[in-house]
């Protein structure tokens, strides 16, 4: 099986927060884009926390993701993917764009950005196979919980990402994440956060995914 330290990535505890405004204009593209992709931020309404699965440790302690909802006008064809990870082999199909993940600091003492982490684009998963159901220990700097890893929500794909003339390239063309729902855990604290549109305000309200890194074998 792939590991996360094999592809030099974590996994992410995704947590829903209270939503944050944000504007801009941002090109991405990966290798499921023949051109790059124009599209608007239209709001922060995510957060991944890099996370400690079954006492595995973390690759980067420093790694976080924000989560920009993404407005594309690019209409996207359902693709077909095959992938791999630590919970098997799987085929999923993959239909719009959802949103644009980005490399961020949580701000506080001793804290630093992240490593070599890229930029993401999410898309929906509209079809999928069997259901991981398989249960996990997770432990982050928020709290510890015992869930199980359900439904494939959506899948990341690394991107190139252009805003204005400053060009945000791939470093692990290999990498990617399959974003699976947990039942969903109240919890509640503050935070801020700062990436390359700025420092935000991060206030948490619950547990709601595990992204989890994956190699994508093939596509068409």
């Amino acid at each position: 099986m792939t590991t996360a330290r094999e592809l030099r990535l974590d996994y992410f505890r995704i947590y829903d927060i209270a939503n944050v405004a944000a504007e801009a204009v941002v090109q991405t593209k990966g290798q499921f884009d023949r051109i790059a992709s124009k599209g608007q931020l239209q709001a922060l309404d995510l957060f991944g926390v890099c996370t400690m699965k079954n006492k595995e440790p973390l690759f980067d302690p420093g790694a976080h993701l924000t989560w920009y909802r993404l407005f594309q006008k690019t209409i996207e064809t359902t693709r077909s993917v095959k992938i791999r990870n630590q919970f098997g082999d799987a085929t999923l199909a993959i239909g719009k764009v959802e949103a644009l993940l980005c490399p961020a600091q949580k701000l506080e003492h001793g804290s630093e950005p992240p490593r070599n982490l890229d930029h993401f684009k999410v898309y929906r998963v509209v079809e999928y196979g069997k259901v991981p159901e398989e249960k996990v220990a997770l432990k982050d700097q928020f709290f510890s919980q015992n869930t199980v890893v359900l439904v494939p929500d959506f899948f990341a794909v690394p991107v190139v990402k252009t805003v204005g003339r400053k060009q945000f390239p791939i470093a692990n063309p290999r990498s990617h994440l399959a974003i699976y729902r947990t039942p969903f855990k109240a919890f509640k604290t503050e935070t801020k956060a700062r990436d390359q549109f700025g420092t935000w305000p991060v206030q948490l309200l619950r547990a709601v995914a595990l992204a989890v890194p994956t190699l994508k074998l093939s596509w068409k």
